[in-house]
């Protein structure tokens, strides 16, 4: 797949090799995009479940991930061969 694009979603953090990780993605032309992109108000206290020590975000966040794909990623990406 020559036009293949490559994603990751990535949740920023303060790790000391997160500005190393961030460069090699985009010299490989991997396209970086950050969680908050998706979901600027992202916080726990709105997207996150209720457990103690629990990070992951809740269905609602995953649902306004999944809008966020449709319509930057996968709505602009054609492949050779597409129709588009």
């Amino acid at each position: 797949y020559p036009k293949a694009r490559f994603h990751v979603i990535y949740d920023k953090s303060s790790l000391p090799q997160e500005e190393r990780l961030l460069s090699l993605l985009k010299k490989n032309d991997i396209e970086v995009i950050l969680f908050t992109d998706m979901i600027p108000d992202f916080s726990n206290k709105n997207y996150g479940i209720k457990y103690p020590y629990e990070q992951h975000p809740n269905a609602l966040a995953y649902d306004l991930m999944a809008d966020y794909i449709i319509k930057n990623i996968i709505n602009n990406d054609s492949f050779e061969g597409d129709d588009k």
